[in-house]
């Protein structure tokens, strides 16, 4: 009882706080339109939404009928501009990540979440090295090994005749090669057709099984939150603690913490762990390479570190690529869309013909125009993060496409609403692929939206994973749409697939009958 009337009297204080910073105004908020009262005194609007899986849309839907510049919490200004980009995120801006990532960080920061420009920068720099393009070129095989996997999983249902669902099969291929590249085994969801992988309590020893997609969507349910309101964190993360779901939390660090200790258990056991050239690609994954630098001298980063950043890797590395995957394949399986996928079948067959029965190779694939333009045009339609990154005003304030915003305030620009501006993308809310194939080169239309199309962010913060991502989708997308045609067990879903978002916007689940089309050897 006694904790319940502490949560209270905090609850009181910080709400008198959020009324009496409104009414002083002391930095000129009240110029910015607001969705609802609540917005202006309180972060309640945005928890609302978030709660309910559909804050970018809430957000979206604002500025259709307020304008660019929205005030969406008592001290974030959500901006839609596009010019607002470059200012905000761009190269030499300097403003620094709010106080909202604060909320879910644990006691090491990862290279996402760190607010320091400093630690950012020399986390970058020991990271970049696992995502250059010849590390990359280097995981081919690997990334070979799981598409064929997905195939043969694929197969199998079309020969079972059974329901299948895409949007969890093709997270279990990236949950497979996060694990397979990160840890050098894959989890090898794909085999068992669940994602039940082991999980490590750090405190009792205990191993035990767990879902990880429930588990990973669950706690950014409600962790993300946290951080919407800065001054009330410490009772946000109270209350957070009596939610249902934060057990859900814990078991994703629990398995994190089993990959990263069996992994670094493998490692160590190694005679020369930190040769690069004697090991394979197996023998420890990225996590060697973050645990040895390129001289072989051990890094001597804390469990916790490393915990933190494998946490951020298998958080990105298997979330967000899957969320566009199963994005591409239901908009490409749409009835309307039958002519593109028809497009890009024709474009693909020459291909594969000269593949022989292979998997065509990465690079043979990539040079396909109207394969990446389908992959664009579903992370420009429905982005796999769609809200806007905070980021902080510096001191003396500065002015973000057209207004002054004063220092201190938090502003982001809505990755969804930016997709989705008609004054750079036609026809914003359609499907249409070919909008980044049938211009000319030079053309200002198609220049422009090149400059906007920022499904991964821009600038120094931008997604260190963006080049994986790409390599994943086209060899995903280019062998599903090949080898199968998909039909929908719900014709309801043609044309209204759920999205929900908790951190990524993550669709539905997306359950479809496979037909072989093609003969090929998986």
């Amino acid at each position: 009882m006694l904790t319940l009337y502490i949560l209270l009297a905090g609850a009181a204080v910080v709400s008198l706080r959020l009324i009496t910073s409104y009414f002083l105004d002391r930095k000129g908020l009240q110029q910015f339109p607001v969705p609802s009262w609540v917005a202006a005194i309180s972060p309640f609007w945005r928890i609302y939404h978030n709660y309910h899986l559909r804050q970018f849309e809430a957000i979206h839907q604002a500025h259709l009928r307020l304008g660019s510049h929205v005030r969406i919490s008592p001290n974030h200004i959500s901006i839609s501009a596009p010019e607002a980009v470059d200012t905000i995120y761009g190269h030499g801006a300097n403003f620094l990540k709010d106080v909202w990532y604060d909320g879910g960080a644990g006691e090491s920061r990862t290279m996402a979440d760190t607010r320091s420009k400093a630690e950012h920068q020399a986390k970058r720099k020991r990271m970049a090295h696992l995502f250059s393009q010849k590390t990359i070129a280097d995981m081919e095989p690997v990334i070979h090994d799981r598409v064929l996997a997905l195939l043969r999983a694929t197969d199998q249902q079309a020969c079972d005749g059974s329901v299948f669902n895409v949007r969890r099969f093709v997270n279990y291929f990236t949950i497979d090669l996060i694990t397979y590249i990160l840890f050098g085994a894959p989890a090898r969801c794909l085999e068992l057709g669940h994602d039940n992988v082991r999980a490590k309590n750090a405190r009792t020893g205990h191993i035990y099984e767990a879902p990880l997609i429930d588990s990973l969507h669950d706690s950014m349910r409600v962790a993300v939150p946290i951080g919407y309101a800065p001054d009330a964190m410490p009772l946000g993360r109270a209350l957070v603690r009596l939610h249902p779901q934060f057990r859900s939390g814990e078991r994703f660090t629990d398995i994190v913490y089993y990959y990263v200790t069996e992994a670094c258990a493998k490692i160590q056991a190694l005679p020369d762990p930190g040769n690069a050239e004697a090991n394979s690609f197996a023998d420890g994954g990225f996590l060697r390479q973050i645990m040895y630098d390129k001289q072989g001298c051990a890094t001597d980063l804390p469990l916790s570190e490393l915990l933190a950043e494998c946490s951020g890797m298998v958080n990105a590395g298997s979330d967000t690529t899957s969320t566009a995957l199963a994005n591409c394949i239901y908009l490409l399986c749409m009835q309307r869309h039958v002519c593109y996928r028809d497009r890009l079948r024709a474009e693909l067959a020459p291909v594969f013909a000269a593949a022989a029965g292979r998997l065509p190779r990465y690079e043979a694939l990539a040079a396909l125009p109207f394969l990446r333009a389908c992959i664009d045009e579903t992370l420009r339609l429905r982005p796999s993060s769609a809200f806007g990154l905070p980021r902080e005003v510096p001191v003396g304030g500065r002015w973000i496409a057209g207004k002054f915003v004063a220092g201190g305030v938090s502003v982001s620009v809505p990755t969804y609403s930016l997709l989705h501006n008609p004054d750079v993308f036609a026809h914003p809310e359609t499907f249409r692929p070919e909008r980044w194939t049938d211009m000319p080169a030079d053309d200002p239309r198609l220049v422009r939206m090149k400059k906007y199309h920022l499904p991964f962010s821009t600038g120094p913060r931008a997604c260190i994973g963006r080049n994986i991502a790409y390599f994943e989708m086209v060899l995903v997308v280019a062998a599903l749409v090949h080898y199968f045609d998909f039909t929908f067990a719900d014709p309801r879903v043609d044309g209204h697939y759920e999205v929900l978002e908790r951190l990524n916007a993550n669709p539905d689940e997306l359950f479809m009958y496979p037909k072989r089309r093609v003969e090929g050897s998986f």
